[in-house]
C-alpha cells in the first residue's frame, strides 16, 4: 500500500506533519515511527529522504530493524507489510522481499502479511494512450 492510501484508510493525521511526529522529526528514515489509533497501531515507515529522491536498500533494512524492535516493544500480535520502496522508490521486489521474510522471520508469534507490489491502475503511458483511445485529443491531432 502506497503512503497516499495508507493516510487515506487511516486518517490524514497518519503520515501529515500535523500529527506531531513529522513536524518534531519524529518520523526518520530508517525509523518506524508508531501512534495508536483506536484499538491498533498504525506504524509509519518512511523508505526514502524526500519524495523525489529513490528508496535505497540500506534504508529498508535499517527501518526493518526498527520495526521488528517496535513490533516487539508493543506486543503487535499480525503487521501487514507493503512492497516497502518498490513502485516509486524504484527498488526491486527481488531485493526488498528476502529483507522483509527475515525480518518477520525474526517475529515469532506475530502473524506477518505480505503484500508484493501491484501494477497501478493507471501508470502514466498507459493513461496518455487511454486517453488517446477514448476520443481525447493528443498534441499530435
Amino acid at each position: 500500500m502506497r503512503a497516499r492510501s495508507a493516510a487515506t484508510r487511516a486518517g490524514a493525521g497518519a503520515v501529515s506533519p500535523d500529527s506531531g511526529g513529522c513536524g518534531r522529526g519524529e518520523v526518520r528514515l530508517g525509523r518506524v515511527w508508531a501512534f495508536r489509533e483506536g484499538e491498533r497501531y498504525i506504524l509509519n515507515f518512511p523508505t526514502k529522504g524526500h519524495w523525489r529522491s529513490a528508496s535505497r536498500l540500506p534504508d529498508i533494512a535499517a527501518g526493518l530493524e526498527s520495526l521488528v524492535a517496535v513490533v516487539g516493544e508493543l506486543g503487535i500480535g499480525s503487521v501487514a507489510v507493503p512492497a516497502l520502496g518498490c513502485g516509486l522508490g524504484g527498488l526491486a521486489w527481488a531485493d526488498v522481499r528476502p529483507l522483509i521474510e527475515s525480518a518477520g522471520a525474526r517475529l515469532p508469534g506475530v502473524r506477518v502479511v505480505v503484500h508484493p507490489p501491484q501494477e497501478p491502475v493507471l501508470p502514466f503511458p498507459r493513461a496518455v494512450l487511454s486517453m488517446g483511445a477514448a476520443g481525447i485529443p493528443s498534441r499530435d491531432e
